[in-house]
């Protein structure tokens, strides 16, 4: 009698040191298979067809927008605003560009160019002709990614006027005199990637 042995689930993870990326930063997502029993990469394992699902967790609401998603080279999606189980065809096989694969465990590079916080799910769904999750027994356990913050910050001062209070031909104030603005100082801070 022959028989197919299959994993229990795909584990994604993102081995870096601070839960803080910047924004459009390359970070490492590995991916791989597990069994029921044991928490190591089942090396044999190679992607049939794995499919993807990218949510952004945060910021929510009016006003907020998508950054992209970018993965094994230059493979970019927009995630979900909001939360969804729409699966979409990735990149990800065992020989793609962009991918390397160590013992089983398949890593590459990725980044995002927003603000925010992000779930990524996987699933192989057509290995041996079953579908593996990311969680045991079909379950579903998306990864947390990020939360990305801006790489850095511009900010730009625009020109303030000071009032003339005295002597409006030449500007002449006395020591101690109220003084005001024509043109209020102003600041204007933007978050970058």
């Amino acid at each position: 009698t022959q028989f197919v042995v299959v994993p229990e689930r795909i584990l994604l993870t993102t081995p870096q040191p601070s839960v803080f990326v910047r924004a459009a930063a390359d970070f490492v997502i590995e991916v791989s298979a597990r069994g029921s029993i044991g928490e190591r990469a089942l090396p044999n394992y190679q992607p049939s067809n794995m499919q993807i699902a990218l949510n952004r967790l945060a910021p929510l609401g009016e006003n907020t927008v998508n950054g992209n998603f970018t993965y094994a080279q230059s493979t970019s999606i927009a995630p979900s605003a909001t939360p969804s189980t729409i699966f979409s065809s990735s990149v990800i096989t065992a020989s793609g560009s962009g991918i390397t694969n160590t013992n089983g465990v398949y890593s590459f590079i990725a980044n995002y160019s927003e603000f925010g916080q992000l779930s990524l799910d996987l699933r192989d769904t057509d290995y041996f002709n079953q579908t593996i999750t990311s969680g045991p027994s079909g379950a579903s356990e998306p990864a947390v990614l990020g939360v990305f913050i801006p790489a850095y910050y511009t900010v730009t001062p625009n020109t303030p006027k000071l009032s003339n209070t005295c002597e409006v031909s030449t500007g002449f104030t006395y020591l101690g005199q109220p003084q005001g603005f024509e043109q209020d100082v102003e600041l204007s801070v933007s978050a970058m990637n």
